[in-house]
């Protein structure tokens, strides 16, 4: 994906801990800076506002799976139900992620998952590999 592709994209981040928000968010930032991300603590407000509020489609939500309120499973399914996010790669992540569990996220509409790394150069070498993965959206 290129740089310039990369600048029209926008990402939704939904993780309760601002933590690793801020984290997920500065590693993406690195990778492409002018990528424009959206983040959110609760999954229902993301999903009420992703639904109806955002004029903007995000190209990539990144989803914690460990989520209160909404579990990771629930907030996935009500997000693939939103018509105009059917073209939106939704990516699962943890801080533990079996692959039989990533697997059934794959099942329910996923487009990928990950478990979080504790080192941060393989975290961002991770977020790569899933942007190298997707081919070239034209916006």
């Amino acid at each position: 994906m290129t740089d310039s592709n990369m600048r029209r994209m926008q990402i939704a981040i939904i993780d309760t801990n601002l933590d690793d928000l801020e984290i997920l968010e500065s590693i993406i930032k690195e990778i492409y800076p002018d990528v424009n991300c959206i983040s959110f603590v609760f999954a229902d407000e993301a999903i009420r506002i992703l639904g109806t509020e955002l004029n903007t489609v995000p190209n990539y939500i990144f989803v914690n799976a460990d989520l209160p309120r909404v579990n990771g499973s629930d907030c996935l399914r009500m997000l693939k139900q939103i018509p105009k996010l059917s073209a939106c790669k939704i990516i699962m992540f943890a801080q533990v992620m079996p692959k039989a569990v990533g697997n059934a996220f794959i099942s329910l509409g996923a487009f990928d998952f990950f478990q979080k790394p504790i080192v941060k150069s393989s975290y961002k070498a991770k977020i790569k590999k899933i942007f190298d993965k997707i081919p070239e959206v034209i916006i």
